[in-house]
């Protein structure tokens, strides 16, 4: 909020290199915000002071944003699970798409809930990790991420425990809470 309120971004794309904001808020909040911004930049002659780059958002995230690469909404679904379907890795989908890994993981996370035949096996964490993975799951209760990674500690990634936590749900070791 301190950026938008500092850098009046005017446009998707501009608005896309703010911090925290990914496609899914863009989508979401993109327009409500923009409408406001442009409304009060417009009243008072102020003009979009969003840094511009090429290839790197404002907040330092490489290939993020709404670039020329970077897909959207239904489409952006579609080729992940094309993507997936290919074995690629998470952070390969998130570069050829544009978008950071957990703008993929949000689309993996929806795709397991209405497609159960989802080929996901070789992103399984090993042995030994999903074990650990398991345990702090079961040590935290619930299926919360952050607890988790905090039990675990940084040797953990989010994405990692992400991705975990959909084979824990697959296999019903874990509920939806």
């Amino acid at each position: 909020l301190r950026q938008m309120a500092s850098l009046f971004p005017l446009s998707e794309e501009t608005f896309s290199r703010i911090s925290g904001v990914g496609l899914i808020k863009l989508e979401e909040y993109g327009e409500r915000f923009l409408g406001l911004i442009r409304k009060y930049a417009q009243s008072r002659g102020i003009d979009d002071r969003t840094v511009r780059t090429t290839g790197r958002r404002s907040n330092g995230v490489e290939g993020g944003g709404n670039s020329d690469r970077s897909l959207r909404g239904s489409r952006l679904a579609a080729a992940v699970k094309d993507l997936l379907g290919q074995g690629l890795r998470v952070d390969e989908i998130a570069e050829r798409c544009g978008v950071n890994p957990a703008t993929v993981m949000g689309h993996i996370d929806r795709m397991v809930d209405q497609d159960t035949e989802l080929d996901l096996e070789y992103l399984r964490p090993e042995g030994s990790r999903m074990k650990a993975i398991r345990k702090g799951f079961e040590v935290c209760g619930g299926s919360a991420l952050k607890p988790v990674r905090e039990y675990l500690g940084e040797e953990f990634s989010y994405d990692e425990i992400r991705l975990a936590r959909i084979f824990l749900r697959r296999e019903g070791e874990l509920g939806d809470d």
